[in-house]
């Protein structure tokens, strides 16, 4: 069976940043990076998208999504032209490590999204998780 998503690196001054693109990253009207927890990675949401393609990726009006890791309900309506990018942040996943000295936190973590937002060209896009 054929891969319903597809993996992305995106450059750093460190290394670079993993993902895995479900759509097309390049027309979809409608963009989201979803982000992980702690110790987690872009697989957290492999689940959730592959409900999304069994269902009907163009097709099915709602899902709704229940994290028990962080108890936040996500009510993602599916549409067409969508995109989601699954981000491994910094130290997760297949993405590189920070350089020794230099601490994770959220400032680098909506650093490693904004440079992957940039990269793909979106000025607007929606956040899922985290």
């Amino acid at each position: 069976m054929a891969s319903l998503w597809k993996e992305a690196s995106f450059k750093t001054g460190y290394g670079h940043i993993a993902a895995k693109v479900w759509g097309d990253a390049v027309h979809a009207a409608q963009r989201f990076l979803a982000v992980h927890g702690w110790l987690d990675n872009a697989g957290t949401f492999d689940p959730l998208m592959e409900r999304f393609m069994k269902t009907g990726w163009y097709r099915c009006p709602s899902f709704l999504y229940q994290s028990l890791l962080l108890a936040v309900t996500i009510r993602v309506i599916v549409i067409d032209n969508r995109c989601v990018v699954c981000l491994d942040l910094p130290g997760h996943g297949l993405s590189s490590h920070h350089p020794k000295g230099i601490p994770y936190s959220p400032p680098s973590d909506i650093q490693a999204m904004r440079t992957v937002a940039k990269d793909l060209g979106w000025e607007k896009y929606s956040l899922l998780g985290k």
